[in-house]
């Protein structure tokens, strides 16, 4: 057993969203890949905010109070946002690890915010991966991660 850095815990293919793309793309991605978020990246790959399906609901169900104009009107409310670009509606900054972190950091960070996954940069701020609760577990269960850092 031993103490254990995100590097060698994490995933490296992550589905990300690009800062200039739509919520409607966003919300294709997020339902293709079914995910319940994603992390968006700038041009250089750099990573600037995340976008979850939360955001995505609470902007458009805003208002909404089950009356029939309330439907016609959140319709049309839905097709304006889906237009809308990720970069306005995004969390910036995105809660993010360094790719060297401690793997039981990012373990208290997930527990203390309330997060399934964190997205895991370069020391350029490069995303390079995630790291997800399973991710911890698995390497607890297995024993190959100290408990103690």
């Amino acid at each position: 057993m031993s103490i254990m850095i995100v590097l060698q815990l994490m995933k490296t293919h992550v589905v990300t969203v690009p800062d200039n793309a739509t919520i409607g793309e966003a919300i294709d991605l997020i339902d293709l890949y079914q995910v319940s978020g994603l992390p968006v990246i700038n041009s250089k790959g750099v990573l600037c905010g995340y976008i979850s399906e939360k955001d995505i609901y609470k902007r458009i169900i805003k208002g909404f109070n089950g009356s029939m104009s309330s439907i016609i009107s959140i319709t049309a409310h839905a097709v304006r946002i889906g237009s809308e670009l990720v970069r306005d509606l995004m969390t910036s900054p995105a809660i993010s690890v360094g790719e060297n972190s401690l793997a039981m950091d990012a373990a208290d960070l997930m527990m203390c915010k309330k997060l399934k996954r964190i997205p895991v940069v370069s020391d350029q701020g490069q995303l390079i991966g995630t790291i997800n609760r399973i991710d911890i577990c698995r390497a607890l269960v297995e024993g190959t991660i100290n408990r103690c850092h």
